[in-house]
């Protein structure tokens, strides 16, 4: 007769009986178990999904952030674990150009992406892509123009608004979720009043920004100031955020005043201004990665490959048609996400995308218009965004 096996007293009725008979399913966590035929798993429910953004591949699927161009050399897309999500709405302070854009932009389809990048393009190919841009003429209500500006887009962390005066504290936009109506709450974070070259008020070069509620403990915003070669100022809005590695990074608002543009050797110089600006914040014993300026820059021609914004996402050749930043006759390319500090390997500026067109029928009060289009802006981190606590954040488009 064998010994019988003695229970140890801490056991209770359940283990004791898989201990005697091995042939048992065993429990092995509080909720699976395994047996000699098939593993036992608990039921797992499928994650709520993020409407996406209306952005098609080259294939006509929808086009992931991911896979969008990277406009400098660094991140790989296999290590992409998050993203700075950015969008900037570019405005008219008081209608001037705006009548003209609005004239020509709301009427031609075609005209609403560059001669060039339409180049070698079938008509076929290039309506589909621009199918994809609604437009809409509205009355004078900010909360509109944002919400349709954003419609069927990438739901931005943090919208910019260039030019005009200060608007209302808070944005509630809708968007969806597994086909169910959502509210996203934003909270404007700083109003930036513009100045004129004699440095009174001029609602020209004014800028807010706001911050989606649930990404309050991810961002913060401050004014900058970048100086010039030739010694003036540049006042821009700075993101500031961090990702969970304790690294700390910036993306540069900007309306770059008409003194520091015009022709391309005018244009080499301010965009050497800014990268020597981003160079000196990633020095001392608390360095900042400046990653990118962004916003309306008005340049007349490309500053690097790929940092103007696509539309409507990928043509069949993997290329993109791209924006006319303004109603003149000649190609402009005004509105562009330009990368600072080239080669990093914890981060990639991936080419903006060009949101919704909206114009506006000004009154005497809400004198603002549109003369541009707006865009948003994508920087992917190796590391996930530090401060996020839920919410939107954890069903944030891939």
């Amino acid at each position: 007769m064998g010994l019988k096996r003695k229970r140890p007293t801490d056991w209770d009725d359940e283990e004791y009986i898989e201990f005697l008979n091995p042939s048992k399913r065993q429990k092995i966590s509080e909720d699976r178990y395994i047996s000699r035929r098939k593993e036992i798993r608990p039921k797992v429910k499928a994650r709520p999904r993020l409407k996406r953004s209306n952005s098609i591949d080259r294939s006509g699927k929808p086009l992931s952030i991911s896979d969008r161009h990277t406009s400098n050399t660094g991140l790989k897309k296999e290590s992409m674990k998050d993203y700075s999500v950015i969008s900037v709405f570019s405005r008219e302070a008081y209608e001037n150009f705006g009548k003209k854009w609005k004239a020509q932009m709301n009427t031609d389809t075609l005209n609403l992406a560059t001669s060039s990048s339409r180049k070698g393009v079938s008509e076929t190919d290039i309506k589909k892509m621009l199918s994809l841009q609604s437009k809409n003429t509205l009355g004078t209500d900010f909360q509109s123009h944002v919400q349709s500006l954003l419609e069927n887009k990438t739901i931005p962390h943090v919208i910019a608004v260039i030019e005009g005066k200060e608007e209302q504290q808070s944005l509630q936009l809708k968007t969806e979720v597994d086909n169910k109506s959502l509210d996203v709450n934003y909270t404007k974070k700083i109003y930036i009043q513009g100045t004129n070259a004699k440095d009174n008020s001029d609602n020209k070069q004014s800028m807010s920004v706001y911050i989606r509620n649930d990404m309050l403990n991810v961002y913060n915003v401050t004014q900058e100031i970048v100086t010039h070669s030739n010694g003036k100022k540049i006042k821009t809005a700075a993101v500031n955020y961090e990702t969970t590695d304790n690294t700390k990074y910036r993306t540069l608002i900007v309306h770059i005043p008409n003194e520091f543009i015009g022709s391309k050797t005018k244009e080499a110089k301010t965009h050497e201004s800014f990268q020597s600006y981003a160079n000196e914040q990633n020095k001392g014993e608390n360095p900042v990665i400046v990653t990118s300026y962004f916003g309306d820059t008005n340049y007349s021609s490309v500053m690097e490959e790929y940092s103007v914004p696509s539309m409507g996402g990928h043509l069949p050749d993997g290329e993109t048609l791209n924006p006319q930043s303004s109603g003149a006759k000649k190609e402009t390319h005004f509105m562009q996400s330009v990368p600072l500090n080239d080669g990093h390997s914890k981060h990639s500026v991936l080419q903006p995308s060009t949101t919704n067109y909206v114009f506006t029928t000004p009154d005497t009060i809400n004198r603002e218009a549109t003369d541009h289009p707006s865009m948003i802006q994508y920087v992917a981190h190796d590391t996930p965004l530090k401060g996020k606590t839920g919410g939107l954040s954890l069903l944030e488009e891939m």
